[in-house]
């Protein structure tokens, strides 16, 4: 069973995704990108930094991330959030 990615917005909002994983290790990356498009089609808004997150499977905490772990790099994870809201914003128009 895949694991489940439960990120914290800014604004408190929370996502709770199932995230597929190819391997054993647990791919932040890919999580942060699938809990960012559930934002923004809950709520029409651009997502806000992340404050917290984690991966879960049954109810057991897999691995968990703070606010510095992240942002990456200084505007990394920001400007990567960016493109793929306005890339999934051109789809839902299309």
């Amino acid at each position: 069973m895949s694991p489940i990615f439960v990120c914290t917005f800014a604004d408190g909002e929370v996502t709770r995704m199932t995230t597929f994983q190819s391997g054993e290790t647990l791919n932040l990356g890919r999580g942060v990108r699938l809990a960012c498009a559930a934002y923004e089609s809950r709520t029409k808004k651009a997502p806000p930094p992340i404050v917290e997150a984690h991966y879960e499977r049954d109810g057991e905490v897999l691995e968990s991330y703070e606010r510095e772990q992240l942002a990456g790099p200084p505007g990394q994870m920001l400007k990567t959030r960016k493109m793929e809201v306005e890339t999934v914003s051109a789809l839902v128009d299309q």
